[in-house]
């Protein structure tokens, strides 16, 4: 699946290719916000269901996840032992009113569910029910009766749920392959602390994991969205890390822009 709204993106020749982008929405009907691409990642799964009708399972993984097994096929075995699920992520459960995401979703659903969106799986039936509920939230917030898109993570989280599917956590079915703090919204890992000589698996998946300029890049970006109260704590870590991959050079660039920009603007 290729987020294509700024423009054509490669793909590896024999993988087909499933095009997220305004032309390929439109004949589904669904709302599309300036962000929509990022907001609304079950977007593709509709797309990919009328790629590829015949799948019994669809699933989403980011391109910043890793995983750190000896192979990446027991990961895909264990889930495929339990087909009844119509929904699998990290971090599913119920939301309160905390959440930055529950009150975009309350309008559609009470409660509200959540879950983390790097790694999801939905059935076929699932995908389809998806589909029938954006439609009707599309017409909600194109009529204007809501101001705000719910994102994916409240979205299909709850609808699934509320609609009586099934629904479970990845670590509930008999094995651990995510931990909270390696699995979440932190600052991207450099790709070069997993799989050294003699270094063993986790036997996990991780996010985010990123290596070269695309680390530079998301750390830079993760650590202007800091709290004023955090942007230093951020500025070492994210130092820490871009060192790591990249080295002392670009790491002393690093800490010059951090210094400047905290200067000038905290």
């Amino acid at each position: 699946a290729a987020d294509e709204t700024q423009g054509f993106v490669e793909v590896p020749v024999g993988l087909p290719k499933v095009s997220l982008k305004r032309e390929t929405l439109a004949p589904l009907g669904l709302a599309m916000p300036p962000n929509f691409a990022w907001l609304c990642g079950d977007y593709n799964f509709y797309l990919a269901r009328r790629a590829m009708p015949s799948a019994r399972h669809y699933w989403l993984i980011e391109h910043d996840v890793l995983f750190d097994l000896e192979h990446m096929s027991e990961f895909f075995a264990h889930f495929e032992a339990h087909p009844e699920y119509d929904f699998l992520a990290g971090w599913y459960q119920i939301h309160g009113n905390q959440w930055a995401n529950t009150a975009a979703m309350l309008p559609f659903a009470d409660p509200v569910y959540g879950c983390l969106f790097p790694v999801v799986r939905v059935s076929a039936a699932a995908a389809d029910h998806l589909a029938v509920e954006r439609g009707r939230v599309s017409e909600a917030f194109l009529a204007g009766h809501v101001k705000i898109v719910p994102n994916d993570e409240a979205f299909t989280a709850s609808v699934l749920t509320t609609a009586g599917y099934r629904c479970a956590d990845l670590n509930s079915l008999g094995r651990e392959f995510y931990k909270r703090e390696e699995f979440c919204f932190g600052p991207p890992v450099p790709r070069r602390v997993f799989g050294g000589v003699g270094q063993p698996r986790t036997g996990r998946i991780h996010h985010p994991v990123a290596s070269g300029e695309t680390l530079r890049r998301k750390a830079t970006e993760w650590l202007y969205r800091a709290p004023d109260a955090m942007f230093h704590s951020r500025a070492a870590t994210a130092a820490e890390a871009i060192r790591t991959e990249l080295g002392d050079a670009v790491g002393a660039t690093f800490d010059a822009t951090v210094v400047e920009t905290a200067a000038r603007f905290r």
